[in-house]
């Protein structure tokens, strides 16, 4: 049973009863309705946390804006937001730089920039994470390089003892050889070179042979000896050349971690009060008409399930629907959605996205930006120019949802849009029409492979057993009636899709409420 909590109105002081799970609040005396945040604060933070450990940076993102919409001040929820964007658990990760090795750095700078902007008076601690997440950036990217031209430089210098390996094989092999071929010269052919000259009084003769024999094969002992060296040479003085490079890394990369500690140490003396900043900023007074801060939930939602009209209970917390009885709590409706989908869709979360576009749409079954958002996702696709001829078809469970979708498109669009949504739809058919023809291309290439084995063969091998020679005719044909098709389907698609992106970017251009997202 959920705990029941009672807090004030601060506008006449009566007393509010509100349950755990409500999203807004209204007041019995004088009809102030609340937001949620305006006394959950402490719940948002709490649930942020907990995403945050679970790794579920998205969800701890939405709760975390949620606050600092009413906030924007708030401390904790502008450093939880850090930590999400980062995609960190804790603040207190960040005390090693081991700990932010595949951290999202960038986007982390960014977010930090921006609290300090929200809240300059926490300017220090703010430049001190700053400065904390371009050292983490700094130390990956040169870590990162020298793991590189350290993988580079490993191989050449294998290549290189490769080298020194070869010279000594080519050696041994040659003074084999040379051997082999001296020990013959000296049994068969200089016996009988010496009694010749020693006829013919030219004994001096075989002195010289010999002291040439003996000469040449010290003298291409040293071209080996000398090979060898130089190649030993070469490799120690590139060896060395990569250490000096690598200890130059390690003291770059030592500088960083120190200046990082330091920075980390400084940090930990000036961790702001987040007590301090819960409250919103009081408003400068001017004479402006003062804005309402109360939200305005009485909305028209569709139900998604039956297409029944949705009404809000009387706590105001929950739309529910008298046909088949479902129930949507009231903040799947607050805020910006075009924000939460871009912000989905930016993590590659195409579920959360897609159920985006489904709130949107019971609230106006009409909207083009979600009929559109919907097709565009069930193709695995963020914006129109995604939209791609591939060879690879889709699975049948893809297939026919992606047709349900760009069916209730066409069905739901507004007479003014429908002509739009039906072009997309034939560009969706074409893409079908494209990899069916592509997969009956490819089956006519397999027959005609295992005719041409089978041609190469001269008997039924067991891997053409079932070939049909006496198809090959009609399978070329076949295959060439296939291939001509994709061309033509190929060619349809791309003038259609120029058609689609140039109507596309009329229709953004025509300032309609439900064409604000940029496909």
């Amino acid at each position: 049973m959920a705990l029941l909590k009672s807090y004030s109105c601060v506008k006449c002081g009566g007393v509010l009863n509100f349950d755990e799970g409500q999203e807004v609040f209204g007041c019995p005396f004088c009809g102030g309705e609340f937001a949620f945040t305006d006394f959950h604060r402490g719940d948002l933070i709490k649930q942020g946390k907990m995403a945050l450990n679970r790794g579920n940076y998205l969800t701890a993102k939405d709760k975390y804006q949620a606050i600092l919409r009413r906030n924007p001040r708030d401390f904790e929820a502008l450093l939880g937001l850090i930590l999400a964007e980062c995609h960190l658990p804790s603040v207190g990760r960040v005390c090693r730089l081991e700990y932010l090795e595949n951290a999202r750095l960038k986007e982390a700078i960014q977010t930090t920039k921006n609290a300090k902007e929200a809240l300059p008076e926490e300017t220090e601690y703010f430049e001190l994470l700053i400065r904390m997440f371009e050292l983490a950036d700094e130390y990956n990217r040169t870590r990162d390089d020298a793991d590189e031209v350290t993988k580079a430089q490993n191989k050449h210098f294998r290549n290189m003892g490769y080298d020194i390996v070869t010279i000594e094989e080519k050696e041994k092999a040659f003074f084999d050889g040379y051997k082999t071929g001296l020990l013959y010269i000296s049994l068969r052919i200089l016996p009988i070179v010496a009694l010749l000259l020693i006829a013919f009084g030219l004994a001096w003769v075989n002195l010289l042979i010999i002291a040439g024999i003996i000469l040449l094969s010290i003298g291409l002992k040293q071209y080996y000896v000398i090979s060898k060296k130089r190649a030993e040479k070469r490799l120690n003085r590139e060896m060395a050349a990569q250490s000096f490079k690598d200890n130059s890394d390690i003291v770059k990369m030592k500088k960083i971690r120190d200046e990082y500690m330091n920075t980390y140490y400084k940090l930990k003396k000036i961790v702001p009060d987040p007590k301090a900043y819960e409250k919103p900023a009081p408003a400068v007074k001017n004479d402006a008409p003062e804005a309402d801060p109360f939200i305005d939930i009485e909305k028209t939602v569709i139900c998604n399930k039956c297409g029944g009209l949705l009404t809000l209970d009387k706590e105001k917390s929950l739309y529910e629907c008298r046909s088949c009885g479902v129930a949507y709590g009231t903040s799947l409706f607050f805020g910006d959605p075009y924000e939460k989908i871009a912000n989905a869709l930016k993590d590659n979360d195409f579920a959360e996205a897609d159920q985006r576009f489904s709130y949107m749409l019971m609230q106006d079954p009409h909207n083009f930006d979600a009929l559109l958002g919907r097709v565009l996702l069930g193709g695995r696709w963020k914006k129109m120019g995604d939209i791609v001829l591939t060879e690879q078809a889709f699975t049948d469970v893809r297939m026919n949802n992606l047709k349900g979708r760009i069916a209730d498109a066409v069905a739901h669009s507004t007479e003014e849009d429908r002509p739009f949504m039906e072009n997309v739809s034939r560009l969706i058919s074409l893409i079908f029409d494209y990899q069916k023809t592509s997969h009956a291309v490819d089956t006519f290439n397999e027959e005609l492979e295992k005719i041409s084995r089978l041609k190469k063969s001269g008997q039924n091998s067991k891997d053409v057993n079932d070939a049909h020679p006496e198809n090959e005719p009609d399978y070329i044909l076949w295959r060439r009636e296939g291939l001509l098709r994709k061309t033509k389907i190929k060619t349809e698609f791309d003038e259609l899709k120029d058609k689609i992106l140039r109507e596309n970017k009329e229709l953004r251009s025509s300032g309609s409420e439900d064409k604000k997202w940029q496909y």
